[in-house]
């Protein structure tokens, strides 16, 4: 393949290789699973254990991760969920895959976490420190917004129970656009919470913000990172706008009624420019390519583990699991989920067993998330110098006798630079999994529903009525 100068940015790469339920069919799952019995291959002991809570009060025009209207969910209902992730759980403890294996961090994601009883988080933790080694668990963190842990005294209720980290969705500072997205927290509850969380005593936490929003102007970015600067979150997560066909946000930016202003490529590539220096100027460390700290040099430990060689167990729907190889996610879907929990079954979509030297690659995949990859760590570097060479001959990447760096100009192409070191499998599959969801009329982030337009969300109208 023969690499010309990028012109239009990419995403991200944080899915390799990806599963697409198409492609990745498991005839039986059981049978499947079975691989999980043999001893671990990647010499690492430790173990994330993510868990998915989907409900939302409101959802995010931006959001294509999976979730379902709190309201939908009474107490009862939600107790019941959160009984099959336990159950869910229990059902993997005595693969032999998890008897050598360390937690080390357990994440709660969403969705909105925050919005849930503490004491249903506090039956998940009790779960798994009766059925998995968490003596070396180093992290509890959760995911949530400032409305949500405002009320009830959430956030003094979620530190007694062992959340030590929190992620807290910002995404901007700017009242108009938080309006115009459907966030549903105040720029007001963003300082309020802050001031709560240094207060209780929380270990750390991170916060997420967004770029080429519609509308946004390059000075309204920069002023969101100073704005946040003033927080001082120990680590900020900073992504750009990902807008995906068949689903209701794009259909509505197209209209052009409702925004004044699409996102635009050059409006990306400029503002991803800006982010970059914006960050430098304030001093802060680019610890990978989407986060910024002021205080570490490294990646928050349980996002290490996560794209860095350490084994993933997702629980609950759409979560996604990476055990050696044996990768699968789970169904999309709560009623499906709890139905197949219910039976005993494992509440899987699609799988599948990913080769030694397709782990190895993952490495280059994600070499620019990190910015820089030991070359010791790779089987055969040779696989990739033709890549290699000719990103360096491009300017984004550079090479000395230890390492692999992307450059100043790569850091902003970091999503492209991934792609390039994709196989020519990963790459087919990508564009049929793309074709696919686009003939279904699904929202390819998860191949579902998520975000679709009105027709196949009736249920969820109230959600849109504003527009």
């Amino acid at each position: 393949m023969y690499i010309e100068k990028f012109k239009k940015r990419l995403t991200d790469v944080l899915f390799y290789p990806k599963l697409c339920k198409y492609e990745d069919v498991i005839e039986n799952v059981p049978q499947y699973l079975e691989l999980l019995n043999r001893r671990s291959i990647n010499g690492i002991d430790g173990l994330v254990i993510y868990i998915h809570v989907p409900f939302c009060n409101r959802f995010c025009f931006y959001c294509s991760y999976f979730k379902e209207p709190l309201s939908h969910y009474d107490y009862y209902a939600r107790k019941k969920y959160f009984e099959a992730i336990c159950k869910e759980l229990r059902m993997y403890k005595n693969f032999e895959h998890f008897k050598t294996k360390k937690v080390k961090a357990i994440q709660f994601g969403g969705g909105t976490p925050s919005l849930v009883e503490p004491d249903f988080l506090r039956m998940v933790i009790q779960e798994i420190k009766e059925n998995f080694n968490c003596a070396e668990c180093e992290l509890i963190t959760m995911e949530g917004n400032p409305a949500s842990l405002l009320k009830d005294e959430k956030l003094e209720a979620f530190y007694d129970i062992g959340v030590q980290r929190l992620s807290i969705g910002v995404q901007t500072f700017n009242k108009e656009l938080r309006k115009k997205l459907l966030i549903e927290s105040t720029v007001e509850q963003i300082y309020e919470v802050t001031e709560k969380i240094n207060k209780i005593g929380y270990r750390d936490y991170s916060m997420d913000l967004m770029y080429n929003l519609p509308g946004e102007k390059v000075q309204q970015v920069v002023d969101d990172i100073q704005e946040m600067d003033k927080l001082g979150p120990k680590f900020i997560d900073i992504y750009s706008l990902n807008i995906f066909p068949n689903t209701k946000f794009k259909e509505v930016i197209d209209k052009g009624n409702y925004f004044k202003e699409k996102p635009s490529e050059e409006k990306n590539i400029l503002m991803t420019a800006s982010v970059i220096n914006t960050f430098k100027e304030l001093k802060y460390n680019q610890v990978m390519s989407f986060t910024y700290s002021k205080e570490e040099t490294k990646a928050p430990p349980h996002v290490d583990y996560f794209f860095n060689g350490g084994s993933v167990l997702g629980l609950g729907p759409s979560s996604r699991s990476y055990l050696d190889g044996v990768n699968f996610r789970n169904v999309p879907d709560v009623k499906k989920y709890m139905s197949m929990i219910d039976k005993g079954e494992y509440p899987i979509d699609c799988g599948m067993l990913v080769s030694k030297e397709e782990q190895d690659r993952k490495k280059m995949v994600f070499f620019p998330l990190y910015l820089v990859q030991d070359k010791s760590e790779l089987e055969d570097i040779q696989i990739y110098r033709s890549t290699i060479d000719r990103l360096k001959e491009l300017g984004y990447i550079s090479e000395d006798d230890k390492y692999l760096h992307i450059t100043e100009e790569g850091k902003k192409w970091t999503g492209n630079i991934a792609t390039c070191f994709f196989s020519q499998k990963e790459k087919a599959k990508h564009n049929i999994s793309f074709l696919k969801s686009m003939k279904e009329n699904e929202n390819p982030y998860n191949q579902d529903a998520m975000g679709v337009s009105m027709e196949k969300r009736r249920k969820w109208k109230n959600d849109w009525d504003c527009l």
